[in-house]
């Protein structure tokens, strides 16, 4: 069992190097942003760009994710939101 304690350190330091350098990252976008507020990209950006990232066939309609962000922003959502309401308007027809 004398393995296990340098593992979970290795696991534990993994995980807090990880965590540091998504805070560093989201404090220098922050930054970015508070600089140049027309960078920040709206919903229905996010929303593509989540789909392209997960290969969802909802990246190719810009339309109705733009739809969909619009739908949703008067609620309390965020991009997987939006491409849950697009993949249900295409599966009805809409």
């Amino acid at each position: 069992m004398g393995g296990v304690a340098p593992f979970t350190t290795t696991l534990a330091a993994t995980a807090l190097r990880s965590a540091l350098e998504t805070a560093v990252m989201e404090a220098a976008l922050e930054n970015h942003f508070s600089r140049h507020p027309d960078a920040r990209p709206n919903l229905s950006e996010v929303a593509l760009a989540l789909a392209a990232q997960d290969g969802s066939p909802r990246a190719d309609h810009r339309d109705i994710i733009d739809l969909a962000a619009a739908e949703v922003m008067a609620r309390r959502a965020d991009a997987d939101d939006v491409l849950l309401w697009a993949e249900a308007q295409q599966a009805v027809g809409a």
